[in-house]
């Protein structure tokens, strides 16, 4: 993501993310640094590739979505485009 690009800062990738007690929720793959702004990537690989199996990594992956959620953060969720050959 190029946010600087887009006059976007303050944006750390690979955050971790706690809420107000100090409580680990999640790694993020964007967050802002001031604002409760996340950014998330999806590709099929992060539910098909999972060990547990596609069903099991969208539920913990919900999961993980409504902590941070209840967490008071607004969450953005991307997908990588797929091309067919």
């Amino acid at each position: 993501m190029k946010f600087f690009r887009f006059g976007i800062t303050g944006v750390q990738p690979q955050a971790d993310t706690f809420d107000e007690s100090g409580t680990w929720i999640a790694r993020n793959d964007f967050r802002h640094e001031r604002l409760p702004v996340i950014a998330e990537f999806h590709g099929v690989g992060k539910y098909y590739l999972n060990e547990k199996g596609p069903d099991r990594a969208s539920s913990e992956n919900h999961e993980r979505h409504m902590r941070l959620l209840n967490a008071g953060f607004r969450i953005f969720n991307l997908v990588w485009e797929t091309r067919q050959a």
